[in-house]
């Protein structure tokens, strides 16, 4: 049971999440709230940490397969809030993973005039021999001055389906 725990928080959880909140708190605590004041300072991000945070296999949460934890939207949450309680830049940076790249991969669009409405997507993509062209335009793609994987949003130039 946690010291601080004033409204009881956890007697709503089961076993699992208690646990699950435990293992995420002690890493998080160990290997991230003693570094994070230099990050900070240096406007920096430790990205040598990234693969702690991957032990932990919280990255994709409620997501099933594709090896993501599938969690329940609770435990999920509780992962989310003890990386935040500690940093809220490393918890931004699963959740973008997370959801950005791997959750919304359908509705996850970043066109400059349409944001996240994917009807309104006007970049296209049309199938060449070896590949695709892509054209249009995007305001950002989250991870990607260091992401070894890139999702873009494009209308499909043959189907004008919505192709990730």
């Amino acid at each position: 049971m946690l010291a601080s725990d004033y409204y009881q928080f956890d007697d709503l959880l089961t076993p699992e999440e208690q646990a699950l909140r435990m293992k995420v708190r002690e890493c998080v605590e160990k290997e991230i709230a003693p570094i994070m004041t230099e990050y900070w300072e240096k406007a920096e991000f430790p990205f040598h940490v990234v693969p702690k945070l991957a032990a932990l296999r919280i990255a994709g949460g409620t997501i099933k397969g594709y090896g993501c934890p599938g969690l329940s939207v609770t435990a999920s949450a509780i992962t989310t809030a003890e990386v935040s309680r500690v940093d809220a830049s490393c918890s931004t940076f699963i959740l973008v993973h997370s959801s950005l790249a791997m959750l919304t991969i359908g509705e996850a669009l970043t066109e400059p005039d349409y944001g996240s409405d994917a009807s309104s997507l006007k970049t296209t993509a049309t199938k060449v021999e070896g590949g695709w062209i892509l054209e249009g335009q995007k305001r950002w793609i989250g991870n990607s001055t260091f992401a070894d994987v890139l999702i873009i949003f494009a209308r499909n130039t043959t189907t004008n389906q919505i192709n990730g």
